[in-house]
Order: structure tokens, then C-alpha cells, then sequence
């Protein structure tokens, strides 16, 4: 017990943190002698010790952010943890804000059967430095598409198309992917879920190709657009494999 005492003064002594009164025992403090703690006390005084250690430590407060793989719920598959850190933080910490729960994205999803009133973004994700303000590294979004909603299809020069839902495609900007779900939605012609991803060009981005922004993009997409079929109950009905899928071929081929 002595040595582990003497361990945490000398790591208070080291962070330039004050001693508390207790954490002096039997020794001459300001020229008069401090006695020892009684042992029925030192438990406690070993919990204040521990609690002014770590808010010595903890920085203030300041929010850390969090890991890559903790983001989106905690969905994300390893290669889509890969993605988010070729997008993303140097340092590899992150911020989230703005993420709905996915069983609560799944309850607006199915109570609307139109773009516009069941767009729900499930994941916004920047840098941990960077100001709230400032554009994300990305936001994923899904919406309930109606009979007059159309799902995207790749026909802009840059995109790539993919073999997997019924409509998948990625640029630079993000990615689209459109799959059925009528088991899950339970209303709605045709009964289909869009999922997005849109990623902002920032500094961040500076040094990777467009090519490289694209197959982040969908690789994101395509792990928590799973995991929302999934939720749904409509995995099978959606096509989206376990596996990333790879590109089929660019816009400009067709």
C-alpha cells in the first residue's frame, strides 16, 4: 500500500498537480508535523486521490472524439473503418452529431412513404479539431422513395456504377445506393430505401484522387446501408452482400 501511495504522489508531483492534504501523511508539512490518517480513513482518501489524478489528466474536459470504428452507430465494417480514416483525421479521432439511431431511422422510414418527409441523416462524422461548424468528412442519409421518386442512376461523367441493390453508384461527392425493402417498409409503390453518402471536398481531401473519395464513399455506404436493411428485416430482399462490391464499370462506358 505504501509503494502504490508514493506512486501516485509522484505522478501528481510529475503533472505539476496540487497534493491534497491527505495525500501527505507522516511527514512535516509547512514547518508542523501531519499525522496519519487513520486506517479506517485511508480508503477514502485514496478515492480523492484517484479523482484528482484524473482531473488532472483528462485535458480540462475537452471532447477527445472518438474512433473510427465507433462512428455510425458502431456499424461500420472493417474495410468501411478503412474508409473513414483515408477520408478522414490525421490523428484518428472523430466527432459524430446529428446521428439518428437506426431503429428510430427504420420507424420514419416505414411511417413515410415520400423522399421528402422520411430523409433522416443516421450519421454525420468530422474531424475531432475541427469546429462544429465546419463541413463534415461525411454524412450518410436515408430516404423512403414514393411512386413519383425515381432512384439516381449513374449517368454523369465521373461516376461508377455498382452491382449491388437495385441502383449503386459513387463519385468524388459521395455515393447512392437505392434497395428494395418491401417486407420492411410495409407500404409505399415501389417499396424502396435510398441511402446516400455525401462527402464535402475539404483540405483534408486535398491528396487523394477522386477515385479514391469514390470508393470511400461507397464502401461507407454500402456497410450501413446493410446494417439499415437489416434493421428493416428486408437484408436478403436488398441485395447488399456482406462483401464490399466492386465497381462494374464508369458512366462514360455506357
Amino acid at each position: 500500500m505504501r509503494s502504490g501511495s508514493r506512486s501516485f504522489r509522484v505522478r501528481l508531483l510529475r503533472r505539476g498537480c496540487p497534493l491534497p492534504p491527505h495525500a501527505v501523511r507522516g511527514r512535516v508539512v509547512a514547518g508542523r508535523a501531519v499525522p496519519r490518517a487513520p486506517y479506517g480513513a485511508r480508503p477514502l482518501a485514496i478515492v480523492g486521490l484517484v479523482l484528482v489524478l484524473a482531473g488532472c489528466t483528462s485535458g480540462g474536459g475537452e471532447d477527445e472524439g472518438v474512433e473510427a470504428r465507433e462512428l455510425c452507430h458502431g456499424v461500420l465494417s472493417p474495410g468501411a473503418v478503412r474508409a473513414v480514416r483515408v477520408l478522414g483525421a490525421e490523428d484518428g479521432r472523430y466527432r459524430e452529431s446529428r446521428d439518428v439511431p437506426l431503429a428510430q431511422a427504420a420507424r420514419t422510414l416505414r411511417g413515410n412513404a415520400d423522399a421528402a418527409t422520411s430523409r433522416t441523416v443516421v450519421c454525420r462524422v468530422s474531424a475531432a479539431e475541427d469546429g462544429k461548424g465546419d463541413d463534415p468528412l461525411l454524412q450518410v442519409e436515408f430516404t423512403h422513395l414514393g411512386a413519383g421518386d425515381e432512384p439516381r442512376r449513374a449517368r454523369e461523367p465521373g461516376q461508377v456504377r455498382y452491382g449491388v441493390g437495385e441502383v449503386a453508384w459513387a463519385r468524388d461527392s459521395g455515393a447512392f445506393l437505392a434497395f428494395r425493402c418491401a417486407g420492411g417498409l410495409r407500404r409505399g409503390d415501389p417499396p424502396m430505401v435510398a441511402g446516400s453518402v455525401h462527402v464535402p471536398f475539404t483540405d483534408r481531401h486535398a491528396k487523394l484522387s477522386g477515385a479514391a473519395r469514390a470508393r470511400a464513399a461507397m464502401t461507407v455506404l454500402h456497410s450501413v446501408s446493410r446494417a439499415m436493411a437489416a434493421r428493416l428485416d428486408c437484408r436478403k430482399e436488398s441485395r447488399i452482400p456482406a462483401k464490399p462490391p466492386r465497381p462494374l464499370t464508369t458512366s462514360d462506358a455506357r
